[in-house]
């Protein structure tokens, strides 16, 4: 089948949400080894196919989401309605042992708009304890935004680990909660990290939610980073 070719891992995000913080652009280009996943004789469909028997809409739309173009994947409104079905499959992806490429990125967007709070924990997993960089800042944008009140913990937790790879990653994420106090909280504290790169993050996570105003001003008076200081300035100057 065609889509077997299209296996490929690609780096860049082509999220189908809107007005969202450049995940990616930091993170460990595609050609990164995948070393932190085992490595299996399986197929890309192996757990896909491992299933019950579905319609052929959702078995071709589960096939598509190793499509390198953003097109070929049905939006979130048809995961939504096949939510039933297409879980199984989207989560064994992400646990099957094997390293999944395209496939995986797509399960962990669509568990995350699918919102389910049993998926919190498998996209958690992702995002501390998977090697390959891109992956990880895929699942704290899944987790981001995930509805349930547990993915903002697991962001919340992560911001507080000592890896600051999977901390920013985590901070970026929580700029996609709009609807949670705890992740501006969160932020806000994140303004005063020792490290250069969770503010940084930080800061653009705010923007993201837009407010804060007095916090990103009283660290303005005190920032040294230039980088940082010229994203707090323009989030200031946002509407």
């Amino acid at each position: 089948m065609k889509w077997l070719a299209l296996a490929a891992l690609i780096a860049c995000s082509n999220s189908q949400r809107t007005a969202a913080p450049d995940r990616t652009k930091d993170v460990v280009p595609a050609t990164a080894p995948t070393e932190a996943r085992p490595s299996v004789a399986a197929t890309p469909d192996a757990a896909i196919d491992a299933g019950a028997s579905r319609s052929k809409e959702v078995e071709d739309a589960l096939h598509a989401i190793w499509s390198e173009h953003a097109e070929d994947v049905p939006p979130a409104a048809f995961w939504k309605a096949h939510a039933a079905e297409v879980r199984p499959p989207l989560r064994a992806l992400l646990t099957d042992g094997s390293d999944d490429g395209n496939g995986d990125r797509w399960a962990m967007q669509i568990l995350g708009d699918l919102g389910d709070p049993a998926d919190v924990e498998v996209l958690a997993k992702v995002l501390n304890e998977w090697k390959f960089e891109t992956a990880r800042a895929h699942a704290a944008d899944a987790l981001g935004a995930h509805p349930a009140p547990a993915a903002g913990e697991a962001l919340i937790a992560a911001t507080k680990l000592k890896d600051v790879t999977i901390a920013s990653y985590a901070a970026t994420g929580l700029g996609y909660r709009r609807a949670d106090p705890a992740a501006r909280a969160r932020l806000e504290e994140l303004l005063d990290h020792p490290d250069t790169t969770m503010r940084y993050r930080a800061v653009n996570a705010l923007a993201e939610l837009g407010g804060s105003k007095g916090a990103l001003t009283k660290r303005s008076k005190i920032e040294k980073d230039a980088d940082v200081k010229a994203v707090i300035k323009k989030a200031l100057q946002a509407k």
